[in-house]
């Protein structure tokens, strides 16, 4: 395999109880852009080049709190990286707008990597 390319942040997932209310607060009152909303499930809001991810309860793949995601090309390519590293790694989940692997760090911080579907 090919040196892979350094990974960049694309997302920092944050976990809602009610989606309305924290784009209320993220829009309105931080003034952050609406980046794209998926009915009561999902949103996310611009801050630079990062973006921050409104998570519903349904939308997490394991773990509960925050997590990093990195948008990536193919999440096979990533998760045969991890395979080869050792230890099990999940499933890939498909979801309606992009395929997603999610995994714990050594200290259980949730990482996400994501590959979008195409349009």
């Amino acid at each position: 395999m090919n040196d892979p390319a350094p990974l960049a942040v694309s997302q920092i997932l944050l976990p809602v109880s009610d989606l309305s209310a924290s784009l209320c607060f993220y829009e309105e009152v931080l003034g952050l852009p609406l980046g794209f909303r998926d009915g009561d499930r999902y949103a996310t809001v611009v801050a630079g080049p990062i973006k921050i991810a409104l998570a519903a309860q349904q939308e997490r793949a394991a773990a509960d709190g925050p997590a990093t995601a990195f948008k990536v090309p193919s999440v096979a390519e990533v998760r045969q990286r991890l395979e080869a590293g050792g230890g099990e790694v999940p499933q890939v989940a498909e979801g309606g707008h992009e395929l997603t692997l999610e995994i714990v760090d050594p200290d259980r911080n949730s990482v996400i990597f994501y590959q979008p579907r195409p349009r």
